[in-house]
């Protein structure tokens, strides 16, 4: 799951971008914008900035701005488990510890060893299922403009009911 949260991440981005381009209806400005930027913080700031102007206020801009928040979200929860250094201990689970906040903290060796987070399997299926209805969040936003465009004749995906957002950490 870990590894799945690691590299699906990636998709999330691409259906941000999908989103986007039926928003602004520019397949290329949507590509070359959002891609030529490095980092994901600034990919997802980019497409709120070219999308965002573009939907008039109601539900489908607070769908779209629900989306955003959630994409934003999973984000921590991927770059939590990629830039850590993790520890399985016999009998007792799989944990994580953030070696660059270690460091930066005051704290002392001993006591930042014990800053170790446990990831239980419940919680890693929570932070999957979540990553995939924010997936769904987004085709939902990206069918309603499509829709509402004029581009497509009928509705060709709901977008999902709201999920509450698991815990970064067991």
């Amino acid at each position: 799951i870990i590894g799945g949260l690691l590299a699906g991440y990636g998709e999330l981005e691409i259906d941000l971008m999908f989103c986007v381009m039926e928003v602004i209806n520019n397949k290329e400005v949507a590509l070359k914008v959002l891609f030529r930027a490095r980092g994901e913080s600034q990919r997802i700031d980019l497409a709120d900035a070219l999308a965002r102007p573009n939907m008039v206020a109601g539900k489908l801009r607070t769908q779209f701005e629900e989306a955003v928040a959630g994409v934003k979200y999973c984000v921590q929860v991927r770059n939590q488990y990629a830039h850590c250094n993790w520890v399985s201990k016999k009998d007792v689970g799989l944990f994580f510890l953030n070696m660059e906040d270690a460091a930066k903290s005051n704290k002392s060796w001993d006591d930042t060893m014990l800053d170790q987070h446990r990831v239980k399997l419940s919680l890693l299926e929570e932070q999957e299922a979540y990553f995939v209805h924010v997936a769904a969040c987004l085709q939902g936003v990206r069918a309603d403009v499509t829709l509402a465009a004029g581009r497509t004749p009928t509705h060709t995906f709901e977008a999902p009911p709201k999920m509450s957002r698991p815990p970064l950490r067991s």
